[in-house]
């Protein structure tokens, strides 16, 4: 068996076969509820191995970091010591009296890695080899995973890793090879997040708000300022921006005399000077993604061209931005799109190892993975919990019949009342997939506005559907040549038909489009029966579909993160397999 991590951006485990077929995977911030944590997985690692036999590990492949520095090295370790100026999960300079003190583990940057996680798991990695894989080498082992072992070409984008922002490769025949690479210097990711905290967000985790936001506003002179700095040459992404301290300097001289040098100003220059050219508030959100779909388009259409391939597969941050993902679908020239369920940094635990094994030739020509129902089950600490409720005053329980709770839920939907879904194994990645989600009724165009103070979000887009698989058709567009796939996972918007966009205001943004999940009895049979219910009471094949989680908590993955939630009024409901808990 391989052991993949990645101990940066949202770290993760993930366990696979020796060939690449996963068993289990899952991010440290579902265990540790910190938002996207950044460092060595621990916890995850010991919840993955806990029941493995051990003997069986060969290789540990760590996906990123590569090139690490002594520094990174010492960031990655220095909030496991519990030293309060850097909080676990986090990714904070090196505090006092932390400077020296990790050398001890090894004279390398990489050494220091693995030493630790020897010293601290010595059953699980004293006898494994490790290999390091490049940050988008492992993105592009994720996209590799959706080629399904047909010609694809495969495509990453991010804000940044190993000195790269994106990379182009090309799967044919069995054979997997990079075709160009772009630097961080040139990160269309970087821009889009200098944007996101121009909006007082947070970067790398609130990019999603300028999508939603985007859709409010309107082309300005914002959009010709940022064309200016940015550019597709070559099928490679060039931004003219400062990156070196002369040319930084150069230009705060330039600007205090009043001269415009566009060729020495920093990003967030660059977006102040854009952000100077709008009136309305969503005006630079709209900007900003207009010049990354150009972009990204501009891209894919080089790439097409030059390889013949019309087929792809994509991951990295970037495509998280499910709007750009229908934007490339509906290209002339693209016939399939697939996106990653796991496309940022948390999916290249398993993408490193599907790279590495792809360049040996000795990755699995079977089915990599079925589902993103990867995270083992909580089942003995969710009975604990369960069990701890029956002595608390606040809590009521009811037990449903398993044959009849389906129709208990749909009822209490169509009831107008927000319905958490916690059941089997949680999902991995950043979308609820029915697993840990709120469940709510499409009809109600106040649900969004309502259940979004609830859970105490700030979200500019609606929630998405979750719709039976064969009943898509009659709600949603898609090319012919478009695959189910990438809305069985959540990964891109597509158009709502106009006669369904008024009956369904919750799911349906402000330029006609949604972000739909299909579901079939196969993928998730009870949340299948849920719809199916709600449909023989409403005519409607599909419910409202958002994670459950409140604001700035990742998804919830104990029964104990539920009722936590459930306790502060986040929702109505909880159904947890066939029990049925409310508040008093």
């Amino acid at each position: 068996m391989k052991i993949g991590l990645a101990i940066s951006h949202d770290a993760s485990v993930a366990i696979t076969t020796e060939q690449g077929e996963i068993i289990s995977a899952i991010g440290e911030e579902r265990i540790t509820r910190v938002k996207n944590h950044v460092g060595l997985p621990i916890n995850a690692i010991d919840l993955l191995t806990r029941s493995l036999d051990k003997s069986e590990l060969t290789e540990c492949i760590i996906g990123t970091n590569k090139e690490l520095t002594f520094l990174e090295a010492k960031q990655i370790l220095s909030n496991l010591d519990g030293n309060p100026s850097n909080p676990v999960g986090k990714w904070l300079p090196v505090a006092p009296g932390q400077k020296n003190n990790l050398l001890f583990f090894g004279t390398t940057p990489h050494e220091i890695i693995e030493n630790k996680l020897k010293l601290d798991f010595p059953e699980v990695f004293m006898g494994v080899k490790f290999t390091w894989e490049n940050h988008h080498d492992s993105h592009l082992g994720c996209a590799l995973g959706m080629s399904n072992h047909t010609e694809r070409l495969l495509i990453s984008l991010d804000n940044a890793g190993d000195g790269e922002s994106g990379a182009i490769g090309i799967t044919r025949k069995g054979n997997f090879r990079s075709l160009n690479r772009i630097s961080s210097l040139d990160s269309l990711g970087a821009l889009y997040s200098a944007v996101t905290e121009k909006y007082n967000f947070r970067q790398g985790s609130h990019e999603g708000k300028i999508t939603g936001l985007a859709a409010l506003g309107s082309n300005s002179e914002a959009v010709e300022i940022l064309s200016q700095f940015v550019s597709v040459k070559n099928g490679k992404v060039k931004i003219i921006n400062a990156h070196k301290l002369k040319d930084i300097v150069i230009g705060k001289v330039a600007s205090k005399f009043g001269i415009s040098l566009k060729t020495k100003m920093r990003l967030d220059q660059i977006i102040d000077l854009a952000e100077s050219k709008t009136v309305n508030y969503a005006d630079l959100a709209f900007a900003v993604q207009f010049i990354l779909e150009q972009s990204v388009l501009e891209l894919v259409s080089f790439w097409t061209k030059e390889t013949g391939v019309h087929d792809l597969a994509l991951a990295g941050g970037v495509f998280a931005n499910v709007k750009l993902n229908q934007r490339i679908s509906e290209l002339g020239q693209v016939k399939d799109v697939q996106v990653f369920p796991n496309m940022g940094d948390g999916g290249i635990a398993v993408g490193g190892i599907w790279s590495q094994l792809a360049k040996r030739g000795h990755l699995s020509q079977g089915v990599l993975f079925a589902d993103m129902y990867l995270a083992p089950s909580s089942q003995i600490n969710d009975e604990l919990d369960l069990n701890n409720l029956e002595s608390d005053p606040v809590i009521k329980i009811e037990v449903i019949p398993f044959n009849s709770l389906a129709k208990d839920v749909a009822k209490s939907i169509n009831n107008g009342l927000v319905v958490a879904f916690h059941t089997g194994q949680m999902e991995f990645g950043p979308r609820a997939l029915g697993n840990r989600s709120l469940l709510m009724d499409p009809r109600r165009g106040d649900l969004v506005a309502i259940v979004n103070k609830r859970l105490r979000r700030t979200e500019f887009m609606p929630f998405a559907p979750i719709v039976l698989e064969d009943k898509f058709d009659e709600y949603f567009v898609k090319s012919d040549e478009q695959s189910l796939t990438p809305f069985r996972y959540m990964t891109m918007t597509c158009d709502v038909k106009n006669h369904y966009r008024d009956k369904v205001p919750a799911v349906t943004h402000k330029d006609g489009t949604a972000r739909p999940q299909t579901v079939n009895k196969e993928s998730n049979s009870m949340v299948y029966e849920v719809i199916s219910e709600f449909s023989k009471i409403t005519g409607l094949h599909l419910l409202v579909n958002t994670s459950l989680n409140i604001h700035e908590e990742p998804i919830n993955y104990s029964l104990n993160d539920s009722i936590k939630a459930i306790k502060s009024n986040a929702f109505d409901i909880l159904y947890f397999n066939n029990f049925k808990i409310s508040v008093n």
